[in-house]
């Protein structure tokens, strides 16, 4: 009657123990997993953030490039202009 008795009193100790190590896994399994995503979810809002940054700058370089084309053109457009000014025959007959 002794041993049953120590027995029970070895187990009244030992499941609290099994349970606080079972509490502190599973807590420990629910942090790991509320931290990895968080650290996904900040890894799919950095890569968001970047590529509207890139499309941003890829929009302003193409109003630039746009802006210098039609600089360009209007310069072009303005020397067509004075060569052909330039290079009508004078007309003699009348003055």
């Amino acid at each position: 009657m002794l041993i049953f008795g120590m027995k029970r009193a070895l187990q009244t100790q030992v499941w609290p123990a099994i349970l606080s190590l079972a509490g502190v896994l599973l807590g420990g399994d629910l942090s790991y997993l509320v931290q990895a995503s968080v650290q996904r979810r900040n890894e799919r809002s950095e890569r968001r953030r970047l590529t509207a940054e890139r499309a941003e700058k890829r929009r302003e370089e193409q109003l630039d490039l746009l802006q210098q084309f039609i600089r360009v053109a209007q310069q072009a457009e303005r020397a067509a202009e004075d060569r052909k000014k330039l290079s009508r025959p004078l007309d003699l007959k009348g003055s």
